[in-house]
């Protein structure tokens, strides 16, 4: 018999369903359309078109991918944007947001920023080997550099 030790009830598994909508700790609806998930650190992020308009890119953040905290628009672009992604970037100290950025053409956007949830700088677009860009998923390669996958 062990005696003098108190044992906790294990934590409790949580199902987290997918295709419906979520919330915010506000009660707000989360609007993250064309978005992804990053964790830095230990916190996730949840970026996605959120806002006025297309031009907007939202940020949530949660530390149990339940609760979600809306920590504003991040970037706003003069022309719409979406399908982004973001790294870390440990040469420059950076977040980097990939974005698809529309007009006539699709060209790949970027945007930099010092922290995962603040105010990101767009920094310009460019086609990638003279070719528009589709959907895209981008990853950050056992090298420490970016790499891109195309839909």
């Amino acid at each position: 018999m062990v005696t003098g030790i108190s044992i906790s009830a294990q934590a409790a598994y949580q199902t987290i369903y997918n295709n419906f909508y979520w919330y915010d700790q506000t009660g707000a609806s989360i609007n993250t359309q064309c978005g992804c998930l990053r964790k830095f650190n230990d916190l996730y992020y949840w970026y996605g078109i959120g806002g006025a308009g297309a031009s907007d890119q939202a940020c949530y953040t949660s530390v149990d991918l339940i609760r979600w905290t809306y920590k504003g628009i991040v970037l706003h672009t003069a022309i719409g944007a979406n399908r982004m992604d973001v790294l870390y970037c440990d040469s420059t100290k950076q977040y980097v947001m990939f974005l698809k950025y529309d007009g006539n053409i699709s060209y790949l956007g970027i945007a930099t920023c010092s922290t995962p949830d603040g105010q990101f700088t767009f920094k310009g677009q460019q086609l990638v080997h003279n070719a528009k860009i589709g959907d895209m998923s981008v990853f950050k390669d056992t090298d420490g550099k970016a790499r891109s996958g195309s839909c």
